[in-house]
């Protein structure tokens, strides 16, 4: 028996009993002379059976029983069968909010399992009110099902997150001084976070922490929550690799009795403090390849993980916050949510400065749309020409007609696109099947999006016009193809504004050459580590025990962004170009993600290459750089054997 099915056995057993178990079986206590139930004898000789089973594993158990909510299977994600190990970042086994989110994920993993209410939500156009917005509910019986969790458990709604425009600005607002060791806090990077109306707060930020035996500090992304007990948050953390799990109870510098889990690629820290729950997650690792023995970020031992867990404070009172200031001071009686349009991009979050996906490239646009005299907001990204949302002012609110949550980031095969004289262009491309396209052109009119067109090259490979669009074949006209170019031909895109990418251009193509020349090192997606690129050549032959040598290097804008990458190509042993590693620039850092021989070759000058993969599955794609998981995704492209090929320059930089 494995000791994560005993501690499953164990799940609902007190954990006074367990503790009275431990302590009688190590003498620390002697038996009691009273008398006790038959039920109560029977139930604490067997924890003390099953604690001799685990041989000295009883203090692992003793710190996860308290936080083990069980193994999940949850069928509306990734692929049938996904089953997952989930531990509590909201309370302790005996506490409501515990019991709460324990019913809700049992709710979860049973209502919808085949995702056809969730697929047909924008059908359904349940829309539920702000207090449930965290809790994701997209028919109306799941808002009932959270207000009869919050009945019964004797909890209250978490309410809107509200947004500041800084991490000092959240801390601010409820009072609490920071959330950090005081000596450790030159080590803290904030990035983002929320908080709500109860003064619970959520924060990301990087902590940097050098770990014994080694020269350089290692940085890890943590996530610290602090939720108030009377509050209903539906929150738990993932571990996909319990076999590695050790877990314990320790005491923080501040004096806090504290609960540690850390598997190889992921860190629990959990509190329980007055009126407030903590939990801190930190991830070790971004990506461990197979057969990787020891992650750079990874504690190893207690005595590491404790030392992590000493560099942030426990003992902190939260308030409730005051509402964000969107308005003229002189009008307090407005509500907060009656944000003009620089409130309304501060507090964006896909991309506001307040969020971890801040990109400068994200900005606002300012047209007069319908020709009223009054100027309406675009969000849109000066570097791509995307459009994410279109914001309006009505009786004085910032109001979004489009975007509000389904963005280009989130779904590349949907993207709007700002045309002369005023049109807007939305287009959506079926990635599964080359060719097939949808145009639609609007006009801004009555405070919303209005067709005035649309064309569409169909899967069977015919061109159609319709002036409302829409399912039905009967809304379509076949026409043909010219007829089709001409009413593409009549919408132009307006060019991209230069000042922004051309900045972003020169940024990124010196940080890149710099890696080129040795001179700063990269990421390198596939074992979260950095390297010069001469280190990682060492590293790798000694790890393969032959050499690992770059043969030459090309420099071509793979993703047609107008910013160039850098494409390495490796010799290993007397294999010439097994593989190379595509650098690009993305938010200070230079990534290095890998491909294999077969998986990019026959690169053209325009980015695109040939790729196959046994059988039917070859062709010739483009790269598409994903800004919300920094990593590159492989789009289909046309042919390209009549293409120009790349140039290859040899290696290393000579000039």
């Amino acid at each position: 028996m494995k000791e994560l099915e005993l501690l499953i056995i164990l799940n609902n057993v007190r954990s006074e009993y367990i503790l009275e178990a431990q302590q009688l079986r190590s003498g620390e206590a002697k038996a009691a002379v009273r008398k006790m139930s038959r039920n109560r004898m029977l139930l604490i000789a067997a924890v003390i059976s099953l604690l001799l089973l685990l041989v000295g594993c009883a203090a692992v158990l003793i710190g996860l029983q308290k936080i083990y909510m069980g193994r999940v299977t949850f069928p509306q994600y990734r692929h049938e069968g996904w089953t997952r190990d989930l531990v509590s970042i909201n309370g302790y086994v005996d506490s409501a909010n515990y019991q709460a989110t324990q019913e809700w994920i049992d709710f979860q993993t049973a209502y919808d399992a085949d995702r056809s209410l969730l697929l047909n939500r924008e059908t359904i156009g349940y829309d539920p009110p702000e207090d449930y917005w965290i809790y994701n509910c997209y028919t109306s019986a799941m808002k009932d099902k959270v207000d009869e969790i919050c009945e019964k458990y004797d909890l209250q709604l978490a309410g809107r997150p509200l947004f500041y425009t800084g991490p000092e600005e959240i801390l601010s607002a409820i009072g609490v001084p920071s959330m950090v060791n005081p000596a450790a806090e030159p080590m803290f990077s904030l990035s983002g976070g929320s908080c709500y109306r109860s003064g619970s707060f959520h924060m990301v930020g990087m902590v940097d922490h050098c770990f014994e035996g080694r020269g350089a500090p290692d940085t890890m992304l943590f996530c610290y929550f602090c939720d108030r007990k009377s509050v209903f948050f539906p929150d738990y953390e993932i571990f996909e690799d319990m076999d590695t799990l050790d877990s314990w109870e320790c005491t923080a510098w501040d004096g806090t009795k504290l609960v540690l889990a850390q598997s190889y690629s992921k860190g629990v820290i959990t509190a329980d403090v007055g009126d407030f729950f903590i939990s801190v997650s930190l991830d070790f690792c971004y990506s461990v390849p197979p057969g990787r023995e020891v992650d750079l970020h990874n504690p190893c031992s207690r005595a590491e993980f404790e030392r992590i867990a000493s560099k942030f404070a426990y003992q902190i009172s939260p308030r409730e916050p005051d509402l964000p200031q969107t308005q003229d001071p002189s009008e307090p009686d407005l509500e907060y949510t009656s944000w003009n349009y620089n409130d309304y991009m501060a507090h964006w979050v896909p991309g506001s400065f307040a969020s971890e996906a801040y990109d400068p490239a994200d900005q606002q646009k300012y047209l007069d749309l319908d020709g009223d005299g009054t100027s309406e907001m675009l969000i849109w990204n000066a570097q791509t020409g995307i459009v994410y949302e279109v914001v309006t002012m009505e009786e004085g609110r910032a109001l979004c007609v489009y975007g509000g949550g389904t963005y280009a980031e989130d779904d590349h095969t949907r993207q709007m696109y700002l045309c002369e004289e005023n049109f807007l262009e939305r287009e959506e491309k079926d990635g599964a099947v080359q060719g097939m396209q949808l145009n639609e052109y609007y006009r801004f009119r009555d405070q919303q999006l209005v067709i005035v067109e649309c064309v569409m090259l169909g899967y069977d490979g015919k061109w159609y016009w319709s002036e409302c669009g829409g399912a039905s074949s009967v809304m379509w006209k076949e026409i043909t193809e010219d007829e089709y170019k001409a009413v593409r031909e009549k919408y132009t895109r307006i060019e991209i504004e230069s000042d922004m990418s051309t900045d972003r251009a020169g940024q990124a193509e010196r940080a890149v050459w710099e890696v080129l020349r040795g001179q700063r090192p990269f990421f390198f997606s596939y074992d979260g580590s950095t390297y010069l690129l001469d280190d990682y050549c060492r590293e790798e032959s000694e790890r393969l025990d032959f050499p690992v040598t770059i043969t030459r290097y090309a420099l071509v804008d793979m993703d047609g962004d107008g910013i160039q990458e850098a494409v390495v190509d490796f010799r290993f042993g007397e294999n010439d170009q097994v593989m190379c590693i595509v650098l690009t620039y993305s938010r200070g850092t230079v990534y290095g993600t890998v491909y294999y021989y077969r998986q990019l070759y026959q690169l053209k000058e325009d980015g695109s290459f040939r790729y196959s993969g046994g059988g039917d599955n070859d062709g010739w794609g483009r790269l598409r750089w994903d800004m919300r998981t920094l990593t590159w995704e492989t789009d289909p492209a046309d042919p390209a054997d009549d293409k120009q090929d790349v140039t290859w320059y040899p290696y290393p930089v000579s000039g």
